[in-house]
């Protein structure tokens, strides 16, 4: 698992043509729904909307951090548990990072550069993405901030009608913001 051969790998799947003007129509809706999840997951974190970002999750979601962390959660019971009590622990296994203060954050996730790709049967679909966290504190006596890469890979179902975050992989290096670390010293 590395995050550029997990990045290339969505951005080389090959999507089929699509001859009808239907076919394309619906590729076309498909992806907007996905790239609106996209931003619905990214927003909902922000806000710490734990029920409604769940609702966006598979059942048997699995979810991987990567970089200088290291999770993998399975299922949506766990990754609720993980979402309200997180416990961030480094990829070098070396301890946490600030899991305690981190509760008192605000976060922004700024997500762009979304190569969205779709299965030929439409009920599969692929993204990947890249930007920052963004970190801040502004209930201390200074405003402090900070904020660290991260890129996104998803692999989507379609449940129902309903596209479905069915894996999440977050590459980061949240272990050098130092709205995370800031505790350790």
């Amino acid at each position: 698992m590395s995050e550029l051969t997990d990045y290339l790998g969505v951005l080389r799947i090959v999507e089929p043509v699509h001859d009808s003007l239907e076919d394309r129509v619906s590729a076309l809706e498909n992806r907007r729904e996905l790239h609106d999840l996209i931003l619905r997951y990214g927003s909902l974190c922000d806000a710490r909307a734990w029920d409604e970002l769940l609702e966006c999750y598979c059942e048997d979601v699995e979810r991987i951090l990567a970089g200088t962390l290291y999770e993998r959660v399975v299922g949506k019971d766990e990754l609720r548990r993980r979402y309200i009590t997180p416990t961030l622990t480094r990829s070098d296994r070396s301890g946490d990072l600030a899991s305690p203060k981190i509760q008192s954050l605000d976060f922004l996730h700024v997500i762009t550069n979304e190569i969205i790709r779709l299965s030929s049967d439409g009920v599969a679909g692929w993204a990947a993405a890249r930007g920052q966290l963004i970190a801040w504190d502004d209930g201390s006596e200074a405003f402090r901030t900070g904020s660290h890469r991260a890129t996104w890979i998803f692999e989507f179902r379609k449940e129902g009608t309903a596209w479905k975050i069915g894996k999440l992989t977050v590459y980061s290096d949240s272990g050098h913001n130092p709205m995370f670390t800031a505790a350790d010293t």
